[in-house]
């Protein structure tokens, strides 16, 4: 949303002179600064005020397109998406050829989840500026939403076509592109995204594709680097933390582990993460500890197998079976507590 907020505050001054003489009372210096002061109010992240000046401007000048699109933006950042909608459907009726309207438009509906909606307002913002990068980027998003793929890939492409430094387009292409299996392109992608704007969320996904290709040793730099960027992404720790088990550093990941607990200590995932790997070291006790700690938190049936499986491996049947069968209650379609059960009874039968 950056991104399209500056177009639209281009836009704006651009739209400045256009509406001037609806009000002789208001100079043209005076709508600068008020156009001035509600896009220093957004860009500072004060979207109450933005949208008090915005709403002031439209008092004085009700066809001012611009101000339209820019309480919009305004609106959707404090979570009053029906009203932006509004805000741009009537920014949309004061100019029919106003791609940025459209174009934000879509990302409104794209927060409600109208992916279909979305989809159409992407399209007659591509076609009302064929040059609009920004929108074919974020019809892609939407394509790749609905699994077509291919198509997503085209529009990623052709917004790189029309701005070669734009490194979310990149980012978007690859993550298309790993979707679709193609994981040497999606790397390539995501390492063009790094090298013009790097950020932690590309080397995250730069990170997934490498692991996805088997290359842990690199995926593991990746995933350092976006902790560089974002010491606080949760699911960045997670992920390093399987790719350091999966090439038997098993200290290495309880230490991942233990550093994503200090930052979020009621993260049921990084518990029977925990678990799992102080169940590779034979920590039995701890990692009944962390696997009990992940039920507390969100049962579900996967951390009570887990949980069963380790007290299990302890020896402590009894309790063991208890758990597999609280697994299959709630989920009973899920066959491994039921192996996992029918197993331990053999084991307790012997």
């Amino acid at each position: 949303m950056r991104r399209n907020t500056i177009f639209q505050l281009l836009l704006a001054v651009n739209c400045l002179f256009f509406f001037i003489n609806f009000s002789p009372n208001v100079s043209a210096q005076d709508l600068e600064r008020a156009f001035q002061q509600g896009n220093a109010a957004y860009s500072a992240g004060n979207y109450p005020e933005a949208e008090a000046i915005w709403q002031q401007i439209i008092a004085l000048f009700p066809n001012n397109t611009a101000a339209y699109v820019n309480l919009g933006l305004a609106l959707v950042e404090q979570g009053k998406v029906e009203a932006a909608i509004a805000a741009y459907q009537k920014a949309i009726e004061l100019d029919t050829n106003n791609a940025f309207a459209y174009n934000n438009l879509g990302n409104a509906y794209k927060e409600q989840g109208q992916f279909g909606v979305a989809l159409s307002a992407y399209r007659r913002a591509t076609q009302i500026d064929p040059e609009f990068a920004v929108a074919y980027s974020n019809l892609g998003v939407i394509l790749r939403q609905k699994g077509r793929f291919r198509d997503a890939i085209a529009a990623y492409e052709r917004a790189i076509e029309l701005d070669a430094n734009y490194a979310q387009a990149y980012n978007n292409l690859g993550n298309a592109l790993q979707d679709w299996g193609k994981l040497d392109e999606a790397i390539t992608a995501y390492a063009t995204a790094i090298q013009i704007e790097p950020n932690a969320i590309r080397y995250h996904n730069l990170g997934v594709a490498l692991a996805a290709r088997g290359d842990y040793d690199r995926a593991i730099e990746a995933y350092r680097q976006s902790l560089e960027w974002d010491r606080n992404r949760i699911d960045t720790y997670i992920r390093l933390g399987l790719v350091l088990e999966a090439i038997s550093k098993v200290e290495e990941a309880l230490e991942v582990y233990q550093q994503a607990l200090e930052i979020d200590s009621d993260n049921p995932f990084i518990y029977s993460n925990l678990g799992n790997a102080l169940n590779k070291l034979e920590r039995f006790e701890e990692a009944v500890n962390a696997h009990h700690r992940a039920v507390e938190i969100e049962p579900n049936a996967i951390r009570y197998n887990n949980l069963g499986s380790t007290l299990a491996q302890q020896g402590n049947l009894e309790a063991a079976i208890e758990q597999f069968q609280r697994a299959i209650e709630l989920d009973p379609n899920y066959q491994t507590p039921q192996d996992n059960l029918d197993a331990v009874e053999r084991m307790r039968e012997e």
